[in-house]
């Protein structure tokens, strides 16, 4: 999503910063932890780490897939949110019961947003 060429600036409560007018979904941010099993061994958890963030989901097409740097190629959505939000490559997205996993999170200071790729995984 180019916020530079969002269609229909005027009217906008911030016309500098167009990811406070666009539909939000709302999202709860999960960390990792290690727990013992049963047995000793280590297992990943997933904990609740913020909920209700609110953020911009958007679905990447095949041609904007493409113009990714190959490390990014296997991304299916980019999640937009505010640069305050504390996000990191190691947590994972849940947004209306579907999981993403992170697979960079890039700090888009001229929008005061942060950019997440993320690559949904199919349960």
């Amino acid at each position: 999503m180019d916020f530079d060429n969002y269609n229909d600036k005027e009217g906008l409560e911030n016309e500098f910063n167009v990811i406070d007018d666009l539909p939000i979904s709302l999202s709860t941010i999960q960390e990792y932890t290690t727990a013992r099993t049963d047995s000793g061994s280590s297992e990943k958890t997933w904990i609740e780490k913020e909920a209700d963030v609110e953020c911009i989901l958007e679905n990447l097409s095949d041609s904007q897939k493409e113009n990714l740097i190959a490390v990014y190629q296997e991304a299916t959505h980019r999640i937009f949110y505010k640069i305050d939000v504390d996000i990191v490559d190691n947590d994972r997205v849940v947004i209306n019961n579907v999981i993403y996993e992170i697979l960079a999170v890039l700090t888009e200071t001229p929008n005061n947003s942060k950019r997440v790729m993320v690559k949904q995984i199919i349960q």
